[in-house]
């Protein structure tokens, strides 16, 4: 009624090949006598992948920013962990799949962000899962916003002189909420460095600043969202090459 093969898989930790006769069985299972019977091969090799499985966690890389960071944050993957399956070496040495990387000082909301779950070639999603998303809060964190008026320019190219055209910047600052709480406009600083500028010329421009918190006062706090400053590049005179408001 039909053939069988058996193998004894004692021992065998890795995919291995192996050559076994032929069992001829009846309806009921049992060996019948092969001598009456006339087969087209009697032997059949067989390759017998052996894989392991094992649940993997996943994570984010968080690049801490405005104030949060992966310890003052709450960042969940769903799904928490996934079944792989693949090489023994290659598993035993994962203890986690990290997706990729998200950046907190862009986050001024809570938010979920879809991350494609990508694997090493040989291991295999047993669990069927594609994609992730990572949920991110701050439920520890606080927000303020402030009137800042304290300027700073450096770098200015040489022969020009910068006037800013922006008296004032409302900006929004977070942090532990304790923290947040004491900050004061006075703590913060505006600063347009153009070193970091590229091709600045003469003329009325807008300009993407770096706002720094008093770390001695305030620690832990830092700026969120994206802000822009307008200045004047101009001739210098023999005076002065930054004219600052206030």
């Amino acid at each position: 009624a039909k053939a069988t093969i058996d193998v004894d898989l004692t021992g065998h930790t890795e995919t291995f090949k192996v050559t076994e006769r032929i069992t001829l069985r009846d309806a009921d299972g049992n060996p019948v006598d092969a001598s009456l019977v006339t087969a087209s091969i009697e032997e059949v090799t067989l390759t017998l992948p052996i894989r392991y499985f094992r649940y993997i966690t996943l994570d984010v890389d968080a690049n801490p920013g405005g104030g949060a960071t992966k310890e003052n944050s709450d960042i969940v993957c769903t799904p928490e962990r996934i079944m792989v399956s693949g090489n023994k070496e290659v598993l035993s040495k994962m203890t986690k799949l990290v997706l990729g990387s998200i950046d907190l000082g862009e986050l001024t909301e809570p938010e979920e962000i879809p991350f494609t779950i990508e694997l090493d070639p040989g291991l295999t999603c047993e669990s069927g899962e594609k994609e992730a998303v990572v949920s991110v809060s701050f439920p520890n964190l606080d927000t303020k916003e402030l009137t800042v008026t304290n300027f700073n320019v450096l770098n200015v190219p040489e022969g020009l002189a910068c006037e800013l055209m922006t008296k004032e910047l409302k900006v929004k600052v977070r942090g532990l909420k304790d923290v947040v709480a004491r900050v004061k406009a006075s703590d913060l600083t505006v600063t347009i460095d153009f070193a970091t500028v590229t091709g600045a010329v003469a003329g009325t421009n807008t300009y993407t600043p770096v706002i720094t918190v008093d770390e001695t006062k305030c620690p832990g706090v830092g700026a969120i969202g994206k802000y822009v400053v307008s200045a004047t590049l101009q001739e210098a005179t023999a005076t002065a090459d930054v004219t600052v408001p206030g």
